[in-house]
């Protein structure tokens, strides 16, 4: 469904772009912030929080990301991004033997193809648009633990796994006119994705694949220079 989304906005897009009209490329970079599901992580520290630690959730953070784009017409975009997200979740628990700190960190470098179709002219001082974008997310998530004993020196452990996955994202925003050729804009959107985990039993030596979702709305800023 969610692909289904994306390839309709860019048919339509397509059939309503004039061919005939001024064509050119475009560059822009935004910053805005975005809030992914992450949510086998934080319930990772359920068991952690039940014993008293402090727990830190993931709560989102900042995500930049430019872009460089084929204008077919005023009205009609191509365009290829490239972004960075990280977010991570804490967990600090003491007892009378010492210490020890958990943290989970999750780093994103979507790589998207889309396109977008804009409602007004290119001499309007506002114009909204839709757009929709498609392509895979490279997904980095590093486990580290620190354990400080009394009267013993400290021990950092740390593991990392890396994946990728297919990646959506529907999106609108409103390109604002400041002055030939530089355009600002804000912008909204959803990115639909997850990654594969491998939980390993240390016990029985059983292990269980599940996914933990990327879900989550995007909001950005940004600016855009027609060449």
């Amino acid at each position: 469904m969610k692909t289904m989304v994306c390839l309709g906005i860019i048919a339509v897009g397509m059939l309503a772009a004039d061919v005939h009209a001024q064509e050119g490329i475009s560059i822009g970079g935004s910053v805005g912030y975005y809030r992914a599901s992450l949510d086998r992580i934080d319930s990772g520290f359920d068991a952690a929080r039940a014993n008293g630690a402090a727990i830190e959730n993931t709560n989102g953070g900042i995500i930049v990301s430019g872009y460089i784009a084929y204008r077919v017409s005023p009205k009609f975009s191509w365009r290829v991004s490239l972004g960075l997200w990280r977010d991570q979740a804490r967990g600090t628990a003491t007892d009378v033997g010492g210490e020890i700190q958990i943290t989970n960190q999750v780093q994103l470098l979507p790589v998207l193809l889309g396109a977008q179709y804009f409602f007004t002219s290119e001499r309007a001082l506002f114009r909204p648009y839709i757009g929709g974008a498609a392509g895979m997310v490279l997904v980095r998530n590093v486990v580290t633990v620190l354990l400080s004993v009394i009267d013993e020196p400290p021990a950092l452990s740390s593991s990392a796994g890396t994946g990728s996955d297919f990646m959506t994202f529907p999106f609108a925003g409103l390109q604002i006119r400041t002055f030939d050729p530089l355009y600002l804009f804000l912008e909204a959107g959803y990115k639909f994705s997850n990654f594969a985990v491998i939980s390993r039993d240390s016990v029985t030596g059983e292990s269980e694949q599940g996914t933990v979702s990327l879900n989550g709305a995007v909001f950005s800023v940004g600016m855009q220079l027609n060449l």
